[in-house]
């Protein structure tokens, strides 16, 4: 043990301690003789370090167990894929977590799913790890819909509205594979064979263990990665998802969702019912006070076209209204898409592909789909305040 530091006190002091592998690393005495001088002190471990030992780092310090670690945490841009967590101690133990950014990401900690936050405010959250079938919902399910009550996984739910309130329906009695915000088809074809992404049937989209985040005072983002499972056993498409949600401003709120598809076999197509009905960035909302889906779209021959989708109503106990809007990239391969709605299950969607098209995905050739949705307490914007929000949604940025 290094010999205890006898210096002026460097009490109010933030030190930053790296590579404590574990009680017998320099790294450790460094700090306990820091600790006994009042610094409050960051520790960064690798992600080979036993969570039990990171977990303990306090024990030496008598401090009560108030530390919090977050593996989405990160010291820098370089070190996040080593560094697994933060926690910070003082001469009286741990008691003050760092200061996280205003926008950033945590995981749950029973469900392994990740949270989008502004401060102690959920966004959204995006469920990566596989969700089960809770045991209460399969009675209320109509026996000839029960097998589309599947596990899932890849979806957004809930989006939360500008109260707190659940914008999103997860486990429909109507429809139990609608899951809140996913982005699936219903024919997906491997050769002469069809599978159905949508209701879960044959095609499952699952966890690769790839992902990462970062956060930020103007926004957080998920980056994932997803392999669609032909009947569990064939690997047949890649996907990536990047999911970014701005700090909430005068506006709204403002989330983008990125998804890139390559197919990892030959004869991967993917195509809506009969190719002229719904399938694509699919919205399940939650039921609504005086709900009402609306969609504009230019005439063609205008520059530019713009085009949205959008969804007005009161959402559970919230007492103003709110809307969820959704653009589409100029850029999307047959923009601006076809609007399909069925507001008797409050559900929408800007269609892909084109109707009668059967997309092909090829390997090597990624097709990249972006949209954004803008969620909005109160009077939604007049179309003046529409065509500027999709004008910055298709500007690029520098």
């Amino acid at each position: 043990m290094l010999a205890r530091m006898n210096c002026k006190s460097l009490d109010g002091n933030l030190g930053l301690a790296f590579g404590v592998a574990n009680k017998r690393s320099i790294a450790w005495a460094i700090a306990q003789a820091w600790a006994d001088q009042g610094v409050k002190l960051i520790f960064s471990y690798y992600s080979g370090t036993p969570m039990k030992f990171a977990s303990t780092l306090r024990s030496p310090l008598e401090s009560p167990a108030r530390a919090r670690i977050s593996p989405h945490l990160s010291l820098h841009r370089f070190a996040r894929r080593m560094i697994t967590g933060i926690m910070v101690a003082s001469l009286g133990g741990l008691e003050h977590a760092v200061a996280e950014p205003l926008m950033h990401v945590v995981t749950d900690a029973p469900s392994g799913q990740l949270i989008i936050r502004e401060g102690d405010t959920s966004v959204l959250q995006y469920n990566y790890q596989t969700v089960p079938l809770p045991p209460q919902v399969l009675a209320k399910i109509a026996p000839d819909s029960q097998k589309y009550a599947q596990a899932r996984s890849d979806y957004i739910h809930p989006l939360y509205g500008p109260s707190g309130e659940e914008l999103t329906l997860d486990w429909a009695v109507d429809h139990p594979h609608h899951r809140g915000i996913y982005w699936a088809w219903p024919e997906v074809m491997l050769g002469d064979q069809t599978g159905d992404l949508h209701a879960l049937q044959r095609v499952f989209a699952r966890p690769v263990g790839r992902l990462t985040s970062s956060n930020g005072e103007e926004a957080a983002t998920i980056e994932a990665e997803n392999t669609w499972w032909w009947e569990d056993k064939t690997p047949i498409v890649h996907e990536k998802i990047k999911i970014r949600a701005d700090k909430a401003g005068s506006n709204g709120r403002r989330v983008d969702l990125t998804i890139i598809l390559t197919a990892v076999v030959d004869g991967v197509t993917i195509a809506r019912r009969g190719t002229n009905n719904y399938g694509g960035l699919n919205t399940r909302l939650a039921p609504a006070k005086a709900l009402a889906i609306t969609h504009h779209a230019d005439a063609d021959g205008v520059t530019p076209r713009m085009a949205w989708h959008r969804a007005t109503g009161t959402w559970g106990s919230a007492t103003q209204a709110a809307s969820v809007t959704i653009f589409e990239k100029s850029a999307n391969p047959g923009y601006p898409a076809d609007h399909i709605e069925f507001p008797e299950l409050a559900w929408l969607q800007p269609a892909f592909p084109s109707a009668g098209l059967r997309h092909a995905l090829k390997q090597g050739e990624p097709l990249v789909l972006q949209y954004r949705y803008v969620i909005r307490g109160g009077e939604p914007p007049d179309e003046q305040g529409m065509r500027e929000e999709w004008r910055i949604f298709n500007t690029p940025q520098p």
